[in-house]
């Protein structure tokens, strides 16, 4: 899973404070395997398998609201997204 980061401020991004909470509430926080700056944006990369460990039973057809919690210029932030799980789950 790969969240892309762009918008005003994105220079400011702490990359080592990137982190994905998913829709299970006892999961841990996942942390990404890789982030980096390109262009306009920040990727951070997820492992698939990490990524599905912090989701709530995720099944073919669901929709799951995740978290990603990063810091930018000091400040904590959080950006939702909703992903939809297209295949079997690892």
């Amino acid at each position: 899973m790969v969240a892309k980061i762009s918008g005003p401020g994105f220079r400011g991004i702490d990359l080592d404070s990137i982190v994905l909470v998913g829709s299970d509430p006892a999961a841990a926080e996942v942390e990404p395997r890789r982030v980096q700056r390109v262009g306009n944006h920040v990727q951070a990369f997820f492992g698939k398998t990490d990524a599905f460990e912090a989701l709530l039973d995720p099944q073919p057809g669901q929709m799951h609201e995740v978290t990603v919690k990063l810091t930018v210029a000091g400040a904590a932030q959080e950006l939702k997204a909703t992903v939809t799980i297209v295949g079997p789950t690892p």
